[in-house]
């Protein structure tokens, strides 16, 4: 599997081009880019087709672009704003080379709305964006959230949906953090098909009860109780071969420099990684 950074890990001080080149020389392949933090380089005078050239001048792929948020259960002027930003970002990773783009559903759902109901909005909402998604050759990776107010909280409910949506452009995110802190076992995974499966993100999670786990307990590889080698020992089995990509939340790995989170990064990640793949 491939050794991937997560540029949340360094929102507060990571800036582009300097994390790739960082990501370079810890030995990782791939990155995923932070909209928000593509958006504050552009601002700052940078470009697409420069940023583009960093990656190929360091060897390291863009692998997905963070992310389209409440893609679901949108008012009418929301989804016509929906449309133009997610165009705009499938324009930004034709650009980039990168080929997949990560959704998270609403965040707002009516009261009362039924998991069936919630099943078919986002249903209906990623076979809209799979469309235009298409046409830049960009595939949309779903992520399921174990936090509150999240209306797609778990690998089932997951799962289901895109059994639902049914589209090649259209899988999912799996999250380590997400699915132990919402209850979901490593047997569960063998229900999914390995090509329905686009990313994986990595970090390690606290023993509790589901859906109590704090978004900040989220930490370094091998620092929680997490089954996290065996995990993507399953994920492995059904076929999945992408990225792996470090996605840590601890405040205090979000307030370490960059240079430092990205090398602790991959100390963690490259044995987990090795061990997984003996």
């Amino acid at each position: 599997m491939e050794l991937c950074f997560n540029e949340i890990t360094v929102m507060k001080n990571g800036a582009l081009p300097e994390d790739i080149t960082l990501c370079a020389q810890a030995g990782f392949s791939a990155v995923e880019l932070r909209k928000g933090t593509l958006l504050r380089y552009l601002r700052g005078g940078g470009t697409l087709e420069a940023l583009r050239q960093t990656l190929e001048e360091q060897h390291v792929r863009a692998a997905s672009l963070n992310a389209l948020e409440s893609v679901s259960f949108q008012t009418k002027a929301g989804g016509r704003m929906l449309r133009e930003l997610s165009e705009w970002c499938f324009a930004a990773c034709r650009v980039l080379g990168c080929g997949c783009m990560e959704v998270i559903a609403s965040f707002h759902v009516p009261e009362g709305t039924s998991a069936a109901a919630i099943c078919r909005e986002t249903a209906d909402s990623l076979l809209r964006l799979s469309d235009a998604a298409a046409d830049y050759g960009v595939r949309l990776a779903l992520e399921f959230m174990a936090v509150p107010g999240s209306s797609v909280r778990t690998f089932a409910q997951c799962a289901e949906i895109l059994e639902t949506v049914d589209r090649a452009n259209v899988g999912m995110l799996l999250d380590t953090w997400h699915f132990c802190a919402g209850g979901s076992r490593p047997e569960e995974l063998s229900a999914l098909r390995g090509d329905r499966l686009f990313m994986v993100h990595v970090s390690d999670c606290p023993a509790r009860a589901p859906f109590t786990a704090q978004r900040a307990e989220s930490y370094w590889p091998g620092e929680g109780d997490a089954p996290l080698e065996e995990l993507l020992r399953s994920v492995r089995a059904i076929g999945y071969d992408g990225p792996c990509s470090v996605e840590v939340m601890d405040p205090n790995v979000l307030a370490l420099p960059a240079e430092e989170a990205i090398r602790r990064a991959a100390e963690t990640m490259k044995p987990l990684l090795a061990r997984v793949e003996r």
